[in-house]
């Protein structure tokens, strides 16, 4: 019924509790866990072999010779999913729900005209601390909501195996630096996304993490490279309009990120941008986004503003 897509490179800290998370599911369907093991150099391999032994039934491994890097890796493993719905979980997050894919099978047995589910979540350290708690959307993403908001973390969802097959050759995945709004995008073609009110993953951050180890403007410059690419592949009207949407998102949180760091140059240069980009014209629409940011940030952003004002006088 569920094949759980689980890759791994050097998560020897990690890939144990990853797999004990899929262990503890409760669920009166069969369940299979597919590994990609990217040719660790530390000792994952080893501690997947070993629940390989104890789990040869449930358990099946793809040994990398050589590392493929994360996005051959994923899809490579997402191929061998055999199961009528697909979860994902990487080997440094894990479960702690074990009524997790129970839950999400009952909704999509349910309700067809959803082509996936996903969860609430907390944000761990790299010892389990809990930074953030319990966030998730209280509201379903339409297809076009995939493309223009922040996408629920990967170990969260579950999504129907048909929904994905015919997007697994494309050639985006080459491209991409992440791919979870392009895998969303294709899977909601077929339906809608539901949120569930349940808190079911604990998603990491550490400093070997793909994403947690780039900067946060460097993760919104590939966040945004991420969307402009995807116009290729997503190009209808309301696509390409979600899409600008998201990009115009992601640029109004590096203005704050560069206004709460003092990088005020970094900030002037793109606030400029997205006047000339979106057809903003004069002080009014540039004095819009100030005030955006001072709902943000009052205390900081007084300063800066009253300097503008002096300049521009």
């Amino acid at each position: 019924m569920v094949s759980v897509c689980m890759i791994t490179y050097n998560h020897e800290d990690f890939i144990g509790q990853a797999i004990e998370g899929v262990l503890m599911q409760k669920s009166n369907f069969n369940i299979e866990l597919i590994i990609g093991e990217d040719a660790s150099t530390d000792k994952t391999a080893a501690i997947v072999s070993k629940y390989v032994q104890d789990y040869p039934d449930l358990i099946k491994v793809r040994y990398n010779k050589y590392n493929l890097g994360m996005m051959t890796n994923a899809i490579n493993t997402l191929k061998e999913c055999r199961g009528k719905y697909i979860a994902i979980c990487e080997g440094d997050d894990y479960w702690t729900s074990p009524l997790k894919l129970g839950e999400q099978v009952n909704f999509l047995e349910a309700n067809e005209d959803y082509a996936m589910c996903f969860t609430r979540y907390n944000v761990v350290d790299s010892s389990g601390n809990v930074l953030q708690k319990n966030i998730g959307y209280s509201k379903d993403l339409s297809h076009e909501g995939v493309f223009s908001k922040r996408c629920p973390p990967t170990p969260t969802v579950l999504f129907r195996t048909d929904s994905l097959n015919r997007c697994l050759d494309s050639k985006i995945w080459n491209e991409l630096y992440y791919p979870d709004h392009a895998l969303f995008g294709f899977i909601t073609k077929d339906g809608k996304a539901k949120s569930l009110n349940i808190n079911s993953v604990n998603y990491r951050i550490h400093k070997g993490g793909v994403w947690s180890q780039d900067g946060f403007d460097k993760r919104l410059f590939k966040s945004q490279s991420n969307l402009e690419i995807m116009k290729k592949y997503f190009n209808e009207s309301g696509e390409l309009y979600a899409i600008e949407k998201g990009i115009l998102n992601i640029k109004k949180k590096l203005l704050h990120f560069y206004l709460y760091n003092k990088r005020i140059r970094d900030f002037f240069e793109l606030s400029y941008q997205i006047i000339e980009e979106y057809k903003l014209k004069g002080f009014y629409h540039l004095f819009i986004i100030y005030l955006y940011l001072l709902k943000k940030m009052v205390k900081k952003s007084y300063k800066i503003l009253q300097g503008v004002v002096f300049m521009r006088s």
